[in-house]
């Protein structure tokens, strides 16, 4: 919908914007309201795409967490954005370890006497 109202304005340059709202933490929120936001934010700063622009935290209207623009033609993409705080991840490793844990009579099974069981974990983050 912001894409549509961008290039429906008079005048509007080519560019492909990258978004991610903030979590609504279970509230509604009115989509062509944030259409509108998003559209007027683009048209104020295009300019500053040379060749791109990130926005972030308080430089964003309420509703949006972070944001690219290009100066290039493309597709918009959106998604949402999550706050991840030290004890939510504690919990998910917490949450991680204990799964595993059960598992390990059944990995030493298919192990030999002396052999060690380890834990790895891996994650990756996409920061926009």
């Amino acid at each position: 919908m912001a894409q549509e109202r961008h290039y429906g304005a008079t005048g509007a340059r080519p560019v492909r914007v990258n978004v991610y709202f903030s979590n609504p933490r279970g509230t509604r929120r009115d989509k062509r309201e944030l259409a509108r936001v998003l559209a007027g934010f683009v048209k104020a700063n295009t300019h500053q795409a040379n060749p791109v622009s990130n926005f972030g935290g308080r430089e964003l209207p309420e509703g949006l967490a972070s944001m690219s623009i290009a100066s290039e033609s493309g597709k918009w993409y959106c998604g949402e954005s999550e706050v991840v705080t030290v004890s939510d991840i504690r919990e998910a490793l917490a949450r991680g370890i204990g799964d595993k844990d059960k598992l390990i009579p059944a990995y030493r099974q298919n192990l030999g006497p002396a052999a060690q069981v380890w834990l790895l974990f891996y994650t990756t983050a996409d920061v926009p």
